[in-house]
């Protein structure tokens, strides 16, 4: 299946290391739209102590985090049943 015919795309997005194979999908918001996103803790890029433990400030200022988004492609349209399904599992998000 090609991505001009999906739905959905889960995409974790690292601005540090996009390539050919790897874009970028949350930036062609001519074709997709974030619907959810979450934080995820980039391992490389992060200290191991404050990975480990939790120390206050300390822990944000030392961690980086990349986004899981959850994107919609625009160009295809969803049939009502469809929507029905997804507003259902949002909601449950």
């Amino acid at each position: 299946m090609s991505l001009e015919e999906c739905h959905f795309l889960v995409d974790l997005d690292k601005p540090d290391a996009e390539t050919k194979l790897e874009p970028r999908f949350s930036l062609d918001t001519d074709r997709w739209e974030t619907v959810i996103s979450y934080p995820f803790l980039n391992v490389q890029a992060s200290s191991r102590l404050f990975r480990a433990f939790y120390f206050p400030f300390l822990s944000e200022a030392n961690c980086k985090f990349d986004e899981y988004l959850l994107l919609k492609n625009k160009n295809v349209k969803l049939k009502k049943e469809q929507k029905e399904k997804r507003r259902k599992v949002i909601h449950h998000l």
